[in-house]
């Protein structure tokens, strides 16, 4: 009886652990929080909250073993981005020329100790989708033998369903980019819309894309759209001709100069605005504290392997405001561990 009772106080206890850190919801937050740094924000990493950030993922060039060593000492790890122009199509379509760039590749990350890559690879036919997969289990077989962690890939707007399918079932994660980052829509829209990343997680689960292997990134950037001068929608939305990513920082600081106030976009969850220089109109789409905190929360209910931040580096980390580095960073869940 005695032994019964100390049981089941015990699976109390683990119970009342196990809902403390499920934030008291049932739902397990994410595990990963992956900070994706580029050339200008690479000065700003010690800035940054890395009690929240499991992995920095920054570029080949910006990479370096000083800045590697920085990072494992917040008990975090390094991540190299790698693009075409490191791999090339020939290199791709080659299978010796695929296993010597693997080599390579596994000698780099063991001199500079970085404990993983993300492919951020175009492609121009479905041979070569079908070759980048081939890649991905290849270099998984060479990097677990070397004991090197983590393959990841950063899905592009024109992988078919079965490609981006076939590389969440075999990469370790799959990174899917704010919706308007690559500008495929000709509407002056927002950069990262709620219900258009709500809608591409859906569709990654839909392809059978397991959510413990999605990170779903947000950008601490917005986005300028000149309109075009000959056709015009409702004010909400144009026909965009030309469109600058900048931080928010940034935005935040033209919205001031041309004396313009931001207003909330239900739909999006974002902040837009609409101003007229020289004669062109201009529609700006922005994000805060508030704002990518409820985007934050979507990768949680739909229990995807983790978010990424993108540039966190650019914001100003003297502000005050919604867009400063202390709420942005309050903003960002803890991950699970």
């Amino acid at each position: 009886m005695v032994k019964h009772i100390f049981t089941v106080l015990l699976f109390a206890a683990f119970l009342r652990l196990v809902t403390s850190k499920l934030n008291g919801t049932g739902i397990r937050p994410v595990t990963e929080i992956f900070a994706i740094v580029d050339d200008d924000s690479m000065h700003a990493l010690e800035k940054f909250d890395w009690s929240k950030i499991t992995a920095v993922i920054m570029p080949s060039a910006q990479q370096n073993m000083r800045t590697t060593q920085f990072v494992h000492s917040k008990q975090s790890r390094t991540l190299v981005a790698i693009d075409n122009s490191q791999l090339g199509a020939a290199a791709l379509r080659k299978e010796s020329a695929r296993q010597d760039w693997i080599d390579s590749m596994v000698h780099f990350c063991w001199a500079q100790q970085l404990d993983g890559i993300v492919l951020d690879i175009t492609t121009d036919d479905d041979r070569d989708q079908g070759l980048l997969v081939t890649l991905v289990e290849e270099i998984r077989f060479s990097f677990s033998e070397a004991d090197i962690d983590i393959v990841a890939v950063l899905l592009q707007p024109d992988y078919s369903n079965e490609t981006t399918a076939q590389l969440g079932t075999r990469a370790d994660f799959v990174l899917l980019p704010p919706p308007g980052v690559f500008g495929t829509s000709k509407f002056a829209e927002a950069l990262q819309s709620y219900d258009a990343i709500e809608s591409a997680i859906s569709r990654l689960i839909e392809a059978r894309v397991p959510p413990s292997s999605i990170i779903s990134v947000t950008a601490w950037k917005g986005v300028i759209h000149e309109c075009s001068k000959t056709y015009k929608m409702a004010w909400e939305s144009c026909l965009a001709t030309e469109s600058q990513v900048l931080s928010l920082s940034d935005i935040e600081i033209k919205l001031n100069e041309e004396r313009v106030t931001a207003v909330y976009d239900p739909q999006s969850r974002s902040y837009r605005a609409r101003f007229w220089r020289d004669g062109a109109e201009y529609m700006a789409w922005g994000d805060d504290a508030n704002t990518l905190g409820a985007k934050y929360d979507l990768a949680t209910r739909a229990q995807l392997g983790g978010i990424g931040l993108w540039s966190p580096g650019d914001i100003d980390y003297s502000s005050t405001t919604a867009t400063g580095g202390q709420l942005m960073w309050q903003a960002v869940p803890q991950p699970y561990y």
